[in-house]
């Protein structure tokens, strides 16, 4: 395999060729659950980036949302979101991403995120930073009290309310954006100062955007059914700390 952040180059090449070659195709909209669409480009992109990275790395398995959901995120394989925002991008919000991560022996080493809308390709490569259109990030982070934070959470579990609220407290407000994509690359362009996710999460949705904050200077922890991501280790010990309380 080639070294961590060229192989996040050729992710992003092979992502902005996708989006290209699915933006000549048909265009429709379909209901895929409740609350939850699916477009013409997200199966267009996917198929493109699966023939493209069998086509080079033929032995590597893919986890991937539409066709490959089922596939367990174990050991070595690549994730990809056609389009992480959806939602968004139907209803003509720019906020959505092309998304790929590479995982080796369960580490992952490399990732893209690419927002057409934007004009940005984010990057990441495992011990080799974190790039935006090749600008190197790195993470100022502020108090939770001086920072907005995105939280997710299933609306209808109320045994975790509290702890939601208690965790809203610490920080300036709460955002919500729909889109994993979206709430990294604020973490990393310093506009949040932590992610929160309650729940089982999807690999396809967060490990991009994950290596992306971390290799930026961001923390990650999962505990308690909690995924977080924090600006510092001293935002996320603040929220460990309301998350570990029994």
């Amino acid at each position: 395999m080639k070294n961590n952040l060229d192989l996040a180059k050729y992710l992003l090449k092979i992502a902005k060729k996708a989006y290209n070659f699915a933006k000549k195709q048909k265009y429709e909209v379909q209901d895929k659950n409740v609350r939850d669409l699916v477009t013409t480009y997200d199966f267009t992109i996917e198929k493109f980036l699966i023939k493209e990275l069998q086509k080079t790395y033929p032995n590597v398995k893919i986890v991937s949302e539409e066709y490959n959901s089922s596939v367990l995120g174990k050991g070595t394989y690549f994730t990809i979101d056609p389009i992480d925002g959806t939602i968004n991008f139907a209803n003509n919000l720019p906020d959505f991403a092309v998304q790929i991560a590479y995982v080796e022996n369960d580490e992952i080493l490399s990732s893209v995120i690419y927002m057409p809308k934007f004009k940005a390709g984010y990057i990441a490569g495992k011990g080799c930073g974190a790039y935006k259109n090749g600008r190197k990030l790195i993470v100022e982070p502020k108090p939770l009290d001086h920072s907005l934070i995105e939280l997710i959470y299933p609306r209808d579990n109320k045994s975790i309310t509290t702890n939601i609220e208690k965790i809203r407290s610490l920080a300036m407000d709460v955002r919500r954006y729909g889109a994993s994509c979206r709430i990294y690359t604020y973490l990393v362009e310093n506009v949040l100062g932590a992610r929160i996710e309650y729940g089982k999460y999807n690999v396809w949705d967060n490990y991009p955007g994950i290596l992306l904050a971390n290799e930026a200077g961001c923390v990650t922890a999962e505990q308690n059914n909690y995924l977080i991501t924090a600006s510092s280790e001293q935002n996320l010990n603040a929220i460990l700390s309301i998350i570990d309380k029994k």
